[in-house]
């Protein structure tokens, strides 16, 4: 089996025959290999439990970055012995192997190849004519386990990583169904999901107070989803159903790599289901069924996914899901101020959805060492926002907002591994396209303006990056480099027409979310050394590079003086003074780029203990919205509102990170399990884009813009997670401590004129105030724990969330208050096919308003739900 750490591919070599070959040109050793100190001079700490040889093969692997073989007649469920102590990789297997009639060989510099004695000894099939040499089989599982004994399921390469990783695992997946995808992310250490938009199934997610236009890059299998979409309230929008998903990574740093271009403060990629996690066993097909209903108008989330093994080397996945949503009830014990324009009977008006979703994947081996994947993930959500109306002629009735999003996700990856150390070569290819049509309605002095709109987001991607291996004087070095780009391409079209002079009216709906494009290159290298077995140094460089072009609007008036004139018994002549409404186009061409270092050390003296520290500059380009934003508040309304801003610059952040993992098996009795995540951090963003004014000499006054704002935004804090597993029970934990100050002042340019939203003139050097961000609860605590009976079959569970503080919608609206919520939930494992779960959210129907939400859409009230699910 070949294991590699974060980020690449790991896969199983079925290759007896091949092996065999190999045993034929170099001598055997059973158990100990005398001759693997002419090429092995490295030893390690090793603390391997009894386990399966898949396992223990994965462990070893992870530690050393060896490739470790082993063939198709040997069970990969074979049980190894305990391995504890300081060893090279061949004493470590031979120790695992015995008693097991196995045997390794060392086959290369840093590759192993473990078969059965007769694999080996037996080489009497090479003078057989009738024999058939056969070809290695790669099977591809997939980025590491979904899986592990870390927190929730993470899995372990997360804890041999040197840095805030996290993973949301499939079985946290599974085991809490949730309204949106966004609530799977309410438990990982630093990371939030904006409910401001709570009517809104599209996902914003907030890495250490850093959120929308991009600042978090999300992904679906790599494949960035770009949208935004401008109103009250968070602007990014990613819209993923969990039913596909198998695990989501997390990467709170950003840096050099692939999907760091552009990526100011960390990265969430939702990763989907492939054929092996539904195919087991001997099979050659797989079938698996969700279904779970509800309380509180939890109406039903249901899904079916099949595969099948077509031949050795293609596979192919198909699936479907659908899930109803209702607008729920808020809990009732507690004291908090309702809105009546979105609550009536304790009900959070136009909080269901309808989301329909599709899978289909193509997996194939081309060649023995080339792979390749095709995925397409079709997401359809439709949800409807607004309120009530509580005054004027029209009170009682609601101002709705229709929505049809669909979200078609397309990936191709390309995975070349010929065996060889200067070769393992990832290509990918991705096209995302995002389209809302929307049926906007606005509530304007008694009257509701309806307009059909149409937001379009088309963004093509891709990335070409190869790590190559060296054994130099100075230790092991390890070198990733390549490229990585994508081009965005807005448009946004409203069927109706308001009529304003030289306007349409539409100005409200089609400025905010202008037409344009953005292309954002980057080209990226990293090395890292290990220069003895307990330190590893990375240094890492890239450069990126953006440019947004397209053609910014904003109005102003236009004067005409008089020409009006009347002589005494010949009567008057020319036209009284005049005004109209005129619109001026700004074309703008903006580019820029930056170098960007980073640098981690490693250090691993200790068993199981791997303290690390790292640094990152980081850049983020404007979004389209942000660098061409005009038009008006909205339809209907005054156009004196809003202009772009030609001289936005890019924001840029430094990052530092110190921290420690810590993984051990057999930590206090021989079948437990501890994993353990610590960081510090502290991160300086420079140049932080938010709403101010800019002065438009055309129109002689002050416009709402994006502008840069003076001085630095800072966040710092502490991020743990924790987890303890002994098999009858468990118990684990995160935390997040985090300290905020913003920018939130930025200085005015231009000459002394009106502004847009007040009547108090601004003058040059002005320094003026901007509010509009949302702030992470400074303390936000998980725990979790649980007792298994009946040989694990039954699982009974408990989880309780704390949040303290935070703010949300403009930064001086609303506190959210602190609170703190109870769950409960259980599974149980009929056979190898079937398990029932079930959860109570919020056992104690407690009325709160959830970090990163307003006041307008309290959380949902307790909530019953119960899966079924199903597996052939």
């Amino acid at each position: 089996m070949l294991y590699r750490v974060a980020g690449e591919r790991r896969r199983f070599c079925f290759a007896s025959m091949l092996l065999s070959s190999v045993a034929f040109a170099v001598p055997a050793y059973a158990q100990t290999s005398a001759g693997s100190a002419a090429v092995e001079t490295s030893v390690y700490d090793f603390n391997l439990q009894p386990s399966v040889l898949g396992s223990t093969v994965a462990r070893i692997g992870a530690l050393t970055g060896w490739r470790i073989f082993y063939g198709g007649d040997v069970p990969s469920d074979t049980l190894t012995t305990a391995v504890s102590g300081r060893f090279s990789v061949t004493e470590a297997l031979g120790l695992a192997l015995q008693g097991t009639g196995l045997q390794y060989q060392v086959t290369g510099p840093r590759s192993v190849s473990i078969a059965s004695s007769m694999s080996f000894d037996d080489i009497s099939y090479m003078n057989d004519p009738e024999a058939t040499l056969l070809e290695p089989v790669f099977v591809t599982t997939g980025v590491q386990g979904a899986s592990g004994a870390g927190f929730m399921g993470t899995p372990d390469w997360v804890y041999d990583t040197a840095g805030s990783v996290s993973v949301v695992s499939r079985e946290a997946i599974l085991g809490a169904p949730s309204r949106s995808a966004g609530d799977l992310l309410d438990n990982v250490a630093g990371v939030y999901a904006n409910r401001s938009n709570g009517q809104d199934p599209g996902i914003s997610v907030n890495i250490r107070g850093l959120q929308d236009q991009n600042r978090v890059v999300t992904m679906v299998d790599g494949a960035r989803q770009n949208f935004q979409i401008a109103g009250h309230g968070t602007t990014s929008r990613a819209y993923v159903d969990s039913a596909f998903i198998r695990e989501i990574d997390i990467d709170k740093m950003g840096g050099s790599g692939v999907g760091g271009a552009g990526n100011l403060g960390g990265s969430v990629n939702f990763r989907t289901i492939i054929a092996d996690d539904l195919i087991t066993g001997d099979k050659d097909w797989g079938l698996s069924f969700n279904g779970t209903g509800g309380s509180n108008e939890f109406n039903f989330d249901g899904s079916i996914a099949a595969a099948t093994q077509l031949t050795d080397s293609f596979s192919v996945l198909a699936g479907y899901s659908r899930k109803k949503i209702g607008a729920y009830e808020i809990g009732t014990n507690g004291d908090i101020e309702l809105n009546p324009e979105t609550t009536s009977d304790n009900v959070s008006v136009f909080t269901g959805s309808e989301v329909e979703s599709s899978i289909l994947k193509a997996e194939a081996q081309l060649t023995d060492d080339l792979d390749l994947t095709l995925s397409w993930l079709r997401n359809s959500s439709k949800f409807s926002t607004g309120g009530y109306i509580t005054a004027g002629t029209l009170e009682g009735g609601t101002q709705e907002s229709e929505y049809d999003v669909v979200n078609n996700t397309f990936t191709a990856n390309l995975g070349w591994d010929p065996l060889s150390d200067l070769v393992d070569l990832d290509v990918n290819l991705w096209y995302n396209h995002l389209q809302n049509d929307q049926e906007f309605e606005q509530l304007l002095i008694g009257v509701i303006l309806a307009a059909p709109a149409h937001y379009e987001l088309g963004t093509f991607g891709g990335s070409i990056d190869n790590t190559s291996f060296f054994e130099t004087p100075l230790g092991d070095l390890t070198v990733n480099y390549g490229i990585e780009g994508f081009h965005d391409d807005g448009k946004t079209e409203v069927d109706a027409d308001f009529p304003m002079d030289e306007l349409t009216g539409n100005e409200g709906l089609t400025g905010p979310n202008p037409t344009g494009t953005r292309d954002v290159f980057s080209g990226f290298a990293s090395a890292t050394l290990e220069p003895t077995d307990w330190l590893s140094l990375t240094g890492g460089l890239r450069y990126d590079w953006y440019r947004i072009k397209g053609i910014g609007s904003y109005a102003w008036i236009r004067k005409h003086p008089s020409t009006y004139e009347c002589i005494r018994g010949v009567g008057c002549t020319g036209e009284r003074a005049w005004q109209e409404w005129a619109k001026e186009d700004v074309d703008i061409d903006r580019s820029d780029g930056a170098f960007l270092p980073s640098v981690t050390a490693a250090f691993g003296p200790w068993d199981g203990l791997q303290p690390f520290v790292r640094y990152a500059k980081t850049f983020r380009p404007p979004t389209l919205m942000e660098q061409l934003w005009g038009g008006q508040h909205y339809i209907g309304s005054s156009p004196l509102s809003f202009a772009p801003n030609p001289d936005l610059k890019a924001e840029r952040a430094d990052t530092y990170e110190i921290g420690v993992n810590y993984a051990r098996d057999g930590w206090l009795q021989w079948d437990d399990s501890f994993r353990m995540k610590a960081v510090g951090f502290f991160r300086k963003v420079d140049d932080y884009i938010a709403l101010g004014h800019v002065y438009k000499e055309t129109g002689e006054r002050a416009y709402q813009s994006f502008v840069n704002l003076n001085g630095a935004s800072y966040m710092k804090g502490i991020e743990f997670e924790a987890n303890y597993d002994v098999g009858r029970f468990y118990i684990g934990a995160s935390a997040t401590l985090l300290d905020t100050d913003y920018a939130d002042t930025y200085t005015y340019y231009g000459e002394r004129a009106p502004g847009s939203g007040t009547s108090k003139p601004f003058k040059p050097g002005d320094v003026l105030s901007s509010d509009t961000l949302y702030v992470p609860p400074t303390f936000y605590l998980t725990m979790d724990a649980g007792l298994r009976f009946f040989d694990e079959r039954l699982t009974l569970g408990g989880r309780l969330t704390h949040s303290n503080g935070g703010k949300a919608g403009d930064i001086e609206t609303y506190d959210v208050e602190n609170y703190t919520v109870y769950d409960l939930y259980g599974s149980w494992v009929f056979n190898d096919t079937a398990a029932l779960r079930f959860a109570i959210d919020n056992v104690t129907n407690l009325a709160y308003v959830p970090s990163m939400g307003t006041a307008d859409l309290p959380a949902p009230g307790r909530t019953f739900t119960a899966s079924l699910n199903l597996t052939f």
